[in-house]
């Protein structure tokens, strides 16, 4: 069955057409039907060929050879929804000449409001953009509706939280507050309903496209991942074109994700033990993004609701921490003597030689993976026992060389459960990878320690930790007091 968020017919033509006064569409439109999918995928298959085409000698011209992408205006039948698909590039189509021909196109985004946008030429920008945190109650933990009954009455009552605006590079980050009644006017109710939730809107110091927006959307996304512990997604952004108060929903295709939203148990910080700092680790993690790439973005990838191997997840997990390493501590200078040993083997070979010696050399005395492990697992507030450590960090690495360079083969030869081991190794990596992450982006040393030592996943980690061979097993007695 298909999930679509919109599957309906309208009214299209170029954005850039004027529209007639007194009319809701130019003379020049073309009808059909717009999909817009649940993962945000928009397609749009026309009843005919829109008029003033830029490619009259390409009919199936597509973006790869050269066509820009132009924005398409419509009307929906049903809903009488204005949209705006703004990059629309043709996606094939048939041309007959006994019977009317069609085309096709896809976008990367589109608006859809209730008030038709705003005709300009240039590429629309906005001014912000807001995405409701329902279902992330959890997380936030900041509820106020408070109820009191006694024999004759039931009272509820609702303190009001103002706005909370956080500074981030792009602009100001507002927690809003929104309390919603179902009140209708009648003097008399039978029934009565109070819904409290809260948003994040996005002020931009400068209006941003649709890429802008996601951008920021992305961070957002990716960072709740990291604090909730789920990738169940951010709700589609309004936004708010640029010297207007017209506000519009954006699409855009994105991965399928989790239907579960997060629960207390699920998230590793709650919103609450962060709130005076949010706008820091914000602003943290999109510079973190941006300097070190994969060794940030790579650990919400392994949490998505996507079906892989384990070892897809185990080599993920290890790649974004070798990255992470090498963007963090950068070059290290090669040892006095091994440089001096180098020096030395250089001088005794043939001058025709050396340069392709020294070629094969340059990377002699760098880290060796399982030092670059052991050296960002030592930033977690933890210890371990150092001959179990030295263990951990050896079969991460030589299984990673082992997927990387032999597809497994040396590990299914020497381990009676190939799947097994890779998962142990995945999990407590996963923790890890996790803990650094939040270290890194400003939460407290507290607050880390507190999620492993007595948080309500505190067990689940440590049997993570025992089976990859991190700690004793004595440490899941539920007598004995805890290591981490």
């Amino acid at each position: 069955m298909n999930d679509f968020i919109i599957n309906e017919q309208g009214h299209f033509w170029w954005h850039d057409i004027e529209i007639p006064a007194n009319h809701f569409a130019p003379a020049d439109h073309v009808t059909g039907k717009l999909t817009i999918a649940g993962t945000g995928a928009i397609s749009l298959e026309l009843d005919g060929k829109m008029a003033d085409s830029r490619e009259r000698t390409s009919y199936f011209a597509t973006a790869d050879k050269g066509r820009e992408p132009r924005a398409i205006q419509g009307i929906l039948k049903e809903s009488g929804k204005h949209v705006l698909i703004l990059d629309a590039v043709r996606n094939g189509g048939t041309f007959n000449s006994d019977r009317f021909s069609y085309e096709k196109y896809f976008a990367t985004f589109i608006i859809v409001g209730k008030e038709a946008p705003p005709r300009k030429l240039e590429a629309l920008k906005f001014s912000k953009f807001e995405v409701d945190l329902q279902d992330f109650e959890a997380w936030l933990g900041t509820g106020s509706i408070m109820v009191t009954r006694s024999s004759r009455t039931v009272k509820l009552s609702n303190r009001r939280l103002p706005d909370v605006p956080y500074r981030t590079p792009s602009g100001r980050l507002i927690l809003k507050h929104h309390l919603v009644d179902s009140r209708s006017g009648l003097p008399h109710h039978f029934k009565v309903t109070l819904h409290e939730f809260f948003s994040f809107q996005m002020r931009f110091k400068k209006p941003e496209v649709a890429d802008g927006v996601l951008s920021e959307w992305g961070v957002l996304q990716n960072l709740l991942i990291l604090l909730t512990g789920t990738d169940y997604p951010l709700p589609w952004p309004s936004v708010t074109v640029s010297r207007t108060r017209n506000t519009f929903t954006l699409f855009f295709h994105r991965l399928s994700a989790s239907d579960t939203p997060p629960t207390f148990r699920d998230c590793p910080v709650r919103f609450s033990s962060i709130n005076e700092s949010f706008g820091d680790i914000v602003t943290k993690w999109k510079e973190g993004v941006r300097t070190h790439g994969a060794g940030y973005f790579a650990f919400p990838s392994t949490k998505r609701k996507m079906t892989q191997y384990v070892e897809n997840k185990f080599s993920n997990l290890m790649y974004g921490m070798e990255s992470l390493h090498r963007s963090k501590f950068g070059s290290q200078p090669r040892d006095s003597k091994l440089q001096a040993k180098i020096d030395s083997i250089l001088a005794q070979v043939d001058s025709k030689q050396r340069p392709w010696l020294q070629r094969a050399l340059q990377f002699q005395g760098e880290p060796s993976l399982k030092e670059r492990l052991m050296k960002l697992i030592k930033i977690v507030p933890m210890k371990f026992e150092g001959a179990r450590l030295d263990d951990f960090t050896k079969r991460c690495a030589e299984l990673r060389n082992d997927i990387a360079h032999f597809g497994g083969s040396r590990t299914r030869a020497s381990a009676a459960d190939f799947n097994l081991e890779v998962s142990r190794l995945s999990e407590a990596l996963s923790v890890l990878y996790h803990m650094i992450l939040l270290l890194d982006i400003g939460v407290s040393e507290e607050l880390v320690r507190k999620w492993l030592a007595s948080g309500h996943q505190a067990f689940a980690i440590r049997y993570h930790f025992v089976e990859a061979g991190l700690l004793n097993r004595a440490e899941l007695s539920p007598k004995r007091k805890s290591a981490l």
